[in-house]
């Protein structure tokens, strides 16, 4: 299924007309390359991309690869109608299996910075949290809840919106998102 078109809202529909039907509603399962070729359609979301595509990289290297990522924010609004500005960044919550430990030859730096959120955002242009699917049951759902319900609304008005899910293992996937970005040319 394709990404959804902003809806007169400015922002992704939670549903496609039948909310009833789990096939309908969000989270939309879609991949890094359609989400490249559907939001990265200006410089600054290019960047965005750029950036997300990266952690994925390093979540990839550090053996995150059983999982998947909830999308949302101000990426996933025409926010340079609505809001006149560009998005700052990504909204994304990394649902994993695993234990996030570096390699020996990994870069300690770069280990801090996917570690902390201020850094993230600052480095990667991308608001990053983490749920371990290995977590007691209760604790995912409590935390599944939070971000359902943080993600499926605006903040500034209450206006319901959708959210977008891409799997974690998609390495070539990802690169060619990172070649349309760059077929687009460089921010």
């Amino acid at each position: 299924m394709p990404i959804p078109d902003f809806n007169s809202d400015g922002v992704l529909p939670p549903h496609l007309g039948d909310p009833t039907q789990i096939s309908h509603m969000s989270p939309y399962p879609v991949s890094s390359l359609e989400l490249c070729q559907k939001l990265g359609f200006s410089p600054e979301r290019r960047e965005i991309l750029r950036g997300w595509l990266g952690l994925r990289n390093v979540l990839r290297t550090l053996g995150l690869t059983d999982g998947f990522q909830w999308l949302n924010g101000s990426f996933m609004e025409d926010a340079e109608t609505r809001r006149g500005r560009s998005p700052g960044d990504i909204d994304t919550v990394t649902f994993f299996r695993g234990t996030l430990v570096a390699p020996a030859n990994f870069d300690p730096v770069l280990f801090q910075i996917i570690r902390d959120r201020v850094q993230t955002k600052s480095y990667f242009k991308v608001d990053h949290l983490g749920v371990n699917l290995s977590w007691p049951g209760e604790t995912i759902v409590e935390y599944s809840r939070y971000w359902c319900g943080l993600f499926s609304h605006r903040r500034t008005d209450g206006v319901w919106k959708g959210m977008l899910k891409v799997d974690l293992n998609t390495n070539a996937v990802d690169d060619l998102g990172r070649q349309h970005l760059d077929s687009l040319g460089q921010p």
